[in-house]
C-alpha cells in the first residue's frame, strides 16, 4: 500500500513538472442526467497556448457522443484563457442544445 502511494505521489509530482495545467470542470446536464458536456482548460506551456475542449458524455453508456470542439490560441494574458473558453462555449452551442444539456445549473 505504501509503495502504490508513494507511486502515485511521484507520478503527481512529476505531472506538475511538465507545465501543463489542467481544469476539469462538469458544465450541465440534461434533464435525466444521461448527457453531460464536460469542459477541460488549461495552459500548455510547451506552445505557450490557452486552450479549451468541449465533449458531450453518455454518462449511462460511458462513453462520448459527439467529436470535441476545441479551441487552442496563444497565451498572452490571462483574459485570453477567459476568452478561448468563451468561444467554444459558443461553437459547443448547438451540440449542448441537441442533447437538451442544461447550463445554468
Amino acid at each position: 500500500m505504501k509503495t502504490i502511494i508513494l507511486g502515485l505521489g511521484l507520478l503527481i509530482s512529476g505531472l506538475s513538472w511538465s507545465g501543463t495545467v489542467q481544469m476539469i470542470n462538469a458544465l450541465g446536464s440534461s434533464p435525466k442526467g444521461q448527457y453531460v458536456a464536460i469542459e477541460e482548460y488549461g495552459y500548455n506551456a510547451g506552445l505557450k497556448t490557452y486552450y479549451s475542449r468541449i465533449k458531450i458524455m453518455n454518462v449511462w453508456k460511458n462513453h462520448y457522443v459527439s467529436e470535441p470542439i476545441e479551441i487552442e490560441k496563444g497565451a498572452r494574458r490571462p483574459s485570453d484563457l477567459v476568452q478561448v473558453r468563451k468561444e467554444v462555449l459558443e461553437q459547443a452551442s448547438e451540440e449542448i442544445a441537441r442533447f437538451k444539456i442544461d447550463l445554468s445549473g
